[in-house]
C-alpha cells in the first residue's frame, strides 16, 4: 500500500468563504472521502465569537449549494459572565 500526507488549503471551500463574512472559526474533528459517493463527510466543531455570527454563518452553510446536508448535533451558548458575588476590593 502506498500512502501519503498532505497539508492543504481549499480557498473554494465553503467554510473558508463563510468565515469572510462571520467570526467564525472551524476545528476538523473527523472527516472521511467516500470514494463510493464522491463526497467528503465531516464532523466539525463550529465557535464564533457572539451568537449571531454563529447562526448567521450556519446560515449560509445551509443555503451553499456544495453542501448536500448540514446536521447541528449539539449547540452550547455561553451565559454572560456575572460579577455577581464577587470579592472585589476597592480602596
Amino acid at each position: 500500500m502506498q500512502s501519503l500526507q498532505l497539508d492543504m488549503i481549499q480557498y473554494d471551500c465553503p467554510y473558508i468563504r463563510t468565515t469572510y463574512d462571520h467570526d467564525v472559526t472551524f476545528y476538523t474533528q473527523h472527516w472521511e472521502f467516500r470514494h463510493d459517493r464522491r463526497a467528503l463527510e465531516s464532523r466539525m466543531l463550529v465557535t464564533g465569537k457572539s451568537n449571531e455570527d454563529l447562526t448567521q454563518a450556519l446560515k449560509r452553510l445551509e443555503d451553499e449549494k456544495k453542501l448536500k446536508d448540514l446536521t447541528v448535533l449539539e449547540r452550547k451558548l455561553e451565559q454572560p459572565k456575572s460579577t455577581r458575588g464577587s470579592t472585589r476590593r476597592t480602596r
